[in-house]
């Protein structure tokens, strides 16, 4: 049975680096580079370091399983399969989110130049929801993969991610000043406002 679970990780961790690939290479080809180079933090250079980590946790789990095996959570079968759920609703937020920033995308806390601001699709009920996919995706890949390994170092990145969120959203006042911040007050970082 974990072979399966194994199946269903792959795939979702395949999908969800070829839509990112995807966007990344066509925003790449259609946009103009940044408007400011992007900054060298350390706080950058942590959610690199703690990405690359997990996607090394999630390759061993798929390759060799047996090698972070001590980290088993011991969930029972049907709180691993909605995991699959939870990475269906990831999937499909994170491509919605991408396709609608369209040119805007940038993975970096500087925006691109001639940017403009998205406040349709998803963006308007949050103002970062393919953040909101990654930790769909991170509690997805946790479930399905029954480790703590992976879930704690999902949690460290989602952590960084939140730290993060206020530098990007600095230079999006800088980028759209009053616009943005209005749309700040209109609409919910993580969530939507009631």
């Amino acid at each position: 049975m974990d072979g399966t679970f194994r199946v269903a990780v792959g795939l979702l961790a395949a999908t969800s680096l070829s839509i990112a690939v995807y966007h990344r290479r066509k925003v790449n080809r259609e946009a103009k580079i940044p408007s400011r180079p992007p900054p060298r933090r350390s706080l950058e250079i942590a959610l690199r370091m703690v990405a690359t980590a997990l996607g090394a946790a999630v390759l061993c789990y798929l390759i060799y399983p047996e090698t972070i095996s001590w980290g088993s959570m011991g969930l029972v079968h049907i709180a691993r399969w909605s995991g699959a759920v939870i990475g269906g609703l990831g999937i499909a937020l994170m491509y919605i989110s991408l396709d609608t920033l369209g040119r805007n995308y940038s993975s970096t806390t500087e925006t691109r130049a001639g940017s403009e601001l998205v406040v349709s699709g998803p963006y308007r009920w949050v103002r970062h929801p393919y953040y909101v996919a990654a930790i769909l995706m991170v509690v997805a890949t946790t479930l399905l993969a029954d480790n703590w390994i992976i879930g704690g170092l999902g949690i460290i990145m989602i952590v960084l991610l939140v730290l993060r969120t206020p530098i990007e959203e600095e230079a999006l006042v800088r980028e759209f000043g009053d616009a943005y911040t209005a749309y700040q007050r209109r609409t919910g970082r993580f969530f939507p406002r009631c």
